[in-house]
């Protein structure tokens, strides 16, 4: 008989040790803002914006996007790689931003998104 070397715990937590975790986890998911230049969010309005980013500086934004994201700018960056990225799963969206910014946002088909302007907006 095998034994699964990977066993189950069961680890039983305090509701202020929960909490702590929780502040924790909060704490290192703000720090990532820190690090880029020109970036800013804005949790209670659902706004992401990167002005004069490079092209690693999006990715690394577009990958970490948060659920709750209503309003995307990406203005004067390098380049935008939407491939992977599923814009449709952002339910709140409202405005998404990328003048001066090269991208393939429209070659990805998000067919839940297809209202954009001349300015590269979509409302």
């Amino acid at each position: 008989m095998k034994y699964n070397k990977m066993a189950k715990r069961i680890i039983r937590l305090t509701e202020s040790d929960l909490v702590r975790l929780v502040k924790k986890v909060v704490n290192e998911q703000d720090e990532f803002d820190v690090n880029i230049p020109h970036y800013q969010f804005d949790r209670e309005i659902g706004l992401v914006s990167l002005i004069d980013g490079s092209s690693r500086q999006v990715k690394k934004i577009l990958r970490n996007l948060p659920s709750s994201l209503k309003y995307l700018a990406l203005r004067n960056c390098d380049f935008a790689d939407f491939d992977g990225i599923d814009m449709c799963s952002f339910n709140q969206i409202k405005n998404i931003n990328l003048k001066g910014t090269e991208n393939n946002f429209e070659e990805q088909g998000y067919e839940c998104l297809s209202k954009w302007d001349e300015e590269g907006q979509y409302h």
